[in-house]
């Protein structure tokens, strides 16, 4: 047995003033244009050094390293010490500790965490007893020139 369904149309008596009514408002609203949103970019030009020492053997056990930068203007020393777990070769930091949330960071015996600052410094690596690297760098002076705003 074959079953057919038939559909009727019937127009609705106020379809011819609805149909262009509608395709005008839609015609309308598709060639407004969007109210301008101004964007400001924050503009972060901190700069980091990154500090690194590489043993020519992987460490057989798990040793405590430091690492201390030192201000040579302000004789500020800032420690930041951690664990080097067995089998690591390298170890790098970066000064000041970026602000990402992890539990270990440069500081000083205060728990003062250092600012930015322009200037001569130097550092040392300790691993377990014995220091394993030192140098010293200079921080640059950094300024931000603009605040750019961009109207969307």
């Amino acid at each position: 047995m074959k079953t057919t369904l038939r559909f009727t149309h019937f127009p609705h008596p106020l379809a011819s003033f609805i149909r262009p009514a509608l395709g005008s408002l839609a015609l309308l609203l598709g060639f407004s244009q969007p109210q301008a949103q101004a964007q400001t970019w924050m503009v972060d030009s901190t700069p980091y050094i990154r500090l690194g020492i590489e043993a020519s053997a992987a460490l057989s056990s798990p040793k405590p390293t430091t690492f201390v930068v030192r201000h040579e203007k302000t004789g500020t020393e800032y420690e930041l010490s951690q664990e080097a777990a067995a089998g690591t070769r390298e170890l790098t930091v970066l000064f000041p500790t970026p602000a990402n949330g992890e539990m270990t960071y440069f500081k000083t015996s205060a728990g003062k965490t250092p600012n930015w600052a322009p200037g001569k410094y130097t550092w040392s690596c300790k691993v377990g007893s014995e220091v394993a690297g030192y140098g010293a760098f200079v921080m640059p002076e950094c300024k931000i020139d603009q605040i750019i705003q961009k109207a969307q």
